[in-house]
């Protein structure tokens, strides 16, 4: 985990002005090559208002590896939000694709609470 928690996020952040979302591993590409287990996934924790990237909660193999990715965003928020990373080309066939449906998710659910059906 690096960056706030729902928990912490909740006590910095205007109540209504944050959300989650989550990725499963299993839902990218190289998971066709090489499936994994059910409950490996990607929680992104962001800001509504400005698109910040809070905090991101990896659980999983490899999550040691893929951590330092999200740490970068974290700790740079003026140029690393949801909409930089939906804009970015991640890496081909890697677990790096979880992190950028996370962002894809909650650009969506961004334009969902903007524009309720």
């Amino acid at each position: 985990m690096v960056g706030l928690s729902e928990t912490h996020a909740n006590e910095a952040v205007p109540q209504g002005d944050w959300a989650t979302t989550t990725v499963y591993f299993n839902e990218t590409i190289k998971a066709c090559v090489q499936p994994r287990p059910s409950d490996e996934m990607l929680k992104l924790v962001f800001q509504i208002s400005t698109g910040r990237i809070l905090g991101v909660h990896i659980f999983g193999a490899d999550a040691a590896e893929m951590i330092h990715h999200a740490g970068g965003l974290v700790n740079n928020p003026l140029e690393n939000t949801i909409w930089h990373v939906v804009k970015s080309v991640p890496p081909a066939v890697t677990y790096a694709e979880v992190l950028m449906k996370a962002c894809y998710r909650a650009v969506d659910l961004i334009h969902d609470t903007n524009h309720p059906s």
